[in-house]
């Protein structure tokens, strides 16, 4: 998973479970940042815009169409 920096809110000393930082940076997944962002307590560092996921190469075979 791709990871991006957020700034923490000033006064806010926790963000995901883990103490923020002198700098006040921390680098989460989406899913790792989404309940702090929902609570306006962290905010995407500008220019930091997470990196598109690559698609995958399907596994396996294709299914058959039978008619």
């Amino acid at each position: 998973m791709n990871k991006t920096w957020y700034r923490a809110a000033p006064g806010v000393e926790w963000v995901n479970g883990a103490r923020v930082p002198d700098d006040g940076r921390v680098q989460l997944t989406a899913f790792e940042a989404s309940y702090d962002l929902s609570l306006g307590r962290i905010s995407p560092e500008p220019g930091d815009e997470e990196a598109p996921a690559t698609p995958s190469k399907a596994r396996g075979r294709a299914a058959k169409v039978v008619e």
